[in-house]
C-alpha cells in the first residue's frame, strides 16, 4: 500500500511540479497572447471526469443554451471518453484534449492551450466536481479569462485523503483556487447526517448558479443517438433477429474489479431474464471480454455478445433500443437516465448519492446496501483479495435484484412509459436513501 502510495506521490511530483514548472515557463515565452476580440459571446464549459459525469453535466449544459442563446457554447471533455454528437442540441463546438498526454508532453499541452487562447474566451467554467482533477483546472487557468468558475471538490474526497492526496489537494489551494474568480464552495458539509453525498446533478446546478449568480430551474440529463450508429445498431439486431424494444442491456464490467457484483449472480438474473423471454444483450469494453466468457459459460443462456465491439454512439443506440439496462455503477447506466429508458443499477457506497438514486423513480432502480464502509471512497476494496468484490458491492444480494428487475419487467409491461418519463418527472435526487 505505501509503495503504491510512494510511486502516487513520484508521479504527481513528475507531471504536476516538475512538469507543470516546464510548461508554464513554455507557455511564458511561446503563449499566444488571448484573442479578446468578441470573447465575451463565448463561454467554455469543461468536465474531464468519467462518462457518467460528464452526462450529468448536461443537466446544466442544456440551461447555457438556454439562459444564453446569443452565446456560443464550447465544451471540453476527454479524449475516448465521450463523442461530440451526444451533445449537439445544446452545444456549439466540442474540444476533446488528451489528458494523458497533457502534463507529461510540453508541445501537445502548449498546442492545445494555444489553440483555446487564439479562439478566446471571457468565461470559463469548470463543471468537474473532482477536487484532485488537475488538467480542467490547468487549462481554466492558464487561457485567459477573465471569469473563471469552479468547485471546490467532492466532499468524501477530502474526508478521506491520503497523504498523497492531501499534498495534491494542498497544491491546488495554493496555486490554482486563487486563479478563479468564483469557487463555488462545497454543497455536503451535512452528508453524514443525510446519510448521502448530494447527488452530482445537484453539484453541476450548484457549479452553473456560481457562474449565474441564483438557482436555476435543474432539467433532466439528455444525449443525442446519431443516426449513422442507429442503422448500424439496428442492422445488428436484425442480423441477430431480435427486434428492437424487446431486449435487456447487460453490463459485467465496471472501473475496477472491486466494483463488479459478482458474475455468477448476474448468471442466474439472466437465467430469469430469459424464461421471462427477453433476449439478453452484452456490452463493455474489450477488457471485459474474459469476464463476459466466464458469464456465458456459468449461465447457459443465449446472449448477443457485443463486448468490445461497439463505439460509443453504438453503445447508445443500443441502449436506446432496449427494453431496460442491468449494470454495475458505470457509465451505461448515466446513459439509460439520459435516453428515459429504464434501468437497474448495483453500486457501493465509496460516495453514496453522488452518482445513483436519480433519474425517473418508476423506471431508474438502484441496489445498494449501507454498511461501515459508507462514505470511504471504495477503501475497503483493500480489504479483498484482487478481483474480488468490494465488501459493500458483494453485499448485494442476488434476491434483492431479482426482485427489482422482475418488478420493473412488470411495470414497463404493463404502462406507457412516456407518462413516467415527462421531464417533469425527472428527480436530482430520490428520496429513498
Amino acid at each position: 500500500m505505501l509503495k503504491a502510495e510512494i510511486k502516487e506521490y513520484i508521479k504527481f511530483l513528475i507531471k504536476w511540479r516538475l512538469f507543470g514548472f516546464v510548461n508554464k515557463v513554455a507557455l511564458l515565452f511561446w503563449g499566444h497572447k488571448p484573442n479578446t476580440a468578441d470573447y465575451g459571446k463565448r463561454i467554455l464549459v469543461i468536465n474531464l471526469h468519467a462518462l457518467g459525469d460528464i452526462i450529468a453535466t448536461t443537466s446544466a449544459l442544456r440551461r447555457y443554451k438556454l439562459d444564453f442563446p446569443d452565446k456560443e457554447i464550447y465544451c471540453l471533455f476527454p479524449k475516448g471518453m465521450v463523442d461530440e454528437s451526444f451533445f449537439r442540441e445544446f452545444v456549439d463546438k466540442t474540444f476533446l484534449v488528451d489528458i494523458k498526454k497533457f502534463g507529461l508532453d510540453i508541445k501537445y499541452e502548449l498546442g492545445f492551450i494555444n489553440g483555446l487562447r487564439d479562439i478566446g474566451f471571457e468565461t470559463v467554467v469548470n463543471q468537474g466536481y473532482g477536487v484532485l482533477e488537475l488538467p480542467g483546472k490547468t487549462i481554466a487557468t492558464n487561457i485567459g479569462a477573465k471569469n473563471i468558475i469552479g468547485y471546490e471538490g467532492l466532499v468524501t474526497e477530502y474526508v478521506n485523503a491520503n497523504w498523497v492526496a492531501r499534498r495534491r489537494i494542498a497544491f491546488i489551494k495554493k496555486h490554482i483556487f486563487p486563479l478563479y474568480t468564483k469557487l463555488v464552495p462545497i454543497v455536503d458539509p451535512d452528508f453524514k447526517k443525510r446519510g448521502r453525498v448530494t447527488n452530482f446533478v445537484k453539484i453541476n446546478a450548484a457549479i452553473y448558479d456560481g457562474f449565474l449568480g441564483h438557482a436555476a430551474k435543474i432539467l433532466p440529463t439528455k444525449i443525442s443517438v446519431d443516426p449513422g450508429a442507429e442503422k448500424s445498431v439496428l442492422k445488428i439486431l436484425e442480423e441477430n433477429k431480435i427486434n428492437p424494444g424487446t431486449y435487456a442491456v447487460f453490463v459485467l464490467g465496471a472501473r475496477t474489479p472491486a466494483r463488479r457484483w459478482p458474475v455468477e449472480r448476474f448468471a442466474e438474473v439472466a437465467k430469469e431474464v430469459e424464461r421471462l423471454k427477453i433476449p439478453v444483450v452484452l456490452v463493455g469494453m474489450p477488457s471485459e471480454i474474459e469476464v463476459a466468457t466466464h458469464f456465458k459459460k456459468i449461465s447457459a443462456v443465449s446472449v448477443i455478445d457485443l463486448i468490445g465491439k461497439l463505439s460509443l454512439k453504438e453503445l447508445v443506440s443500443t441502449v436506446n433500443h432496449c427494453l431496460f439496462v442491468l449494470t454495475n455503477d458505470t457509465g451505461p447506466v448515466h446513459i439509460a437516465v439520459a435516453l428515459k429508458k429504464p434501468s437497474m443499477s448495483i453500486v457501493g457506497d465509496a460516495a453514496l448519492g453522488v452518482s445513483d438514486d436519480y433519474g425517473y423513480p418508476r423506471i431508474n432502480r438502484w441496489s445498494y446496501v449501507k454498511r461501515e464502509c459508507l462514505f470511504d471512497m471504495w477503501r475497503c476494496s483493500e480489504t479483498v483479495a484482487p478481483g474480488e468484490p468490494a465488501p459493500c458491492i458483494a453485499a448485494v444480494t442476488l434476491d434483492d435484484v431479482l426482485k427489482k428487475v422482475r418488478e420493473l419487467i412488470t411495470f414497463i409491461k404493463e404502462n406507457d412509459l412516456k407518462e413516467f418519463t415527462k421531464d417533469e418527472r425527472f428527480e436530482a435526487e430520490f428520496e429513498s436513501i
